[in-house]
């Protein structure tokens, strides 16, 4: 994950989404049209169960570096590495491509450069806020991207992408936002645990 060398500095946008799959037990929505779907994330593991396939429901699950597609409907997974992106400039390792696992219409050049973004201070009401803001250009044409972070624990409170002209997505349609529900939550482990066994065509053993 990015570490910053000056801890008075606001962190960059990468920093905290690198905090917040990494923390212990996060419960996020994440709203893509009229469906809201749930998020989960603990301890460098996340899951995220899509309601909107025709088999009912899907879930995707990031643990031990593998992103695991999952139909349990249809009692079948598929795996591949879990995409992600060379930390540099301030960080080690790697970090996870959230466009990728949800399907977001970035780049992993433009969801790079999303994470280092830096923000600026906002007041919203009466309550301050950290905005980072990125724009770039994608198969949705121009889409703007905008992040809130609580300036005191420097935690995501939302993400949101919106297209600002699209055939089929009015002027700035919002694509995805993610909204921070509960942090600190008690999760049961066997929601990052897809089976114990896989068959050699895909189904999830017991």
């Amino acid at each position: 994950p990015d570490t910053l060398d000056d801890p008075l500095l606001p962190p960059t946008l990468g920093s905290v989404l690198d905090q917040l799959v990494d923390a212990d037990g996060v419960e996020l929505t994440l709203v893509r049209a009229d469906v809201s779907d749930p998020v989960f994330t603990s301890n460098g593991r996340l899951r995220w169960d899509r309601t909107d396939v025709a088999s009912g429901v899907e879930s995707k699950i990031v643990t031990d570096d593998v992103l695991w597609t999952v139909d349990w409907d249809g009692n079948r997974a598929a795996s591949r590495p879990a995409p992600a992106l060379e930390v540099a400039d301030g960080g080690s390792g790697s970090a996870l491509n959230w466009a990728d696992v949800f399907d977001w219409p970035l780049t992993s050049n433009q969801w790079s450069e999303l994470r280092s973004s830096e923000p600026v201070q906002i007041m919203r009401g009466q309550v301050a806020s950290l905005q980072y803001s990125y724009r770039c250009e994608t198969r949705y044409g121009w889409v703007k991207v905008e992040a809130n972070v609580d300036p005191g624990s420097q935690f995501l409170r939302s993400l949101e992408l919106k297209a600002e002209q699209h055939a089929t997505l009015p002027g700035f349609a919002t694509i995805g936002r993610l909204e921070v529900r509960t942090r600190n939550a008690a999760f049961n482990e066997d929601l990052f645990i897809v089976g114990d066994t896989l068959t050699a065509d895909g189904r999830i053993g017991k």
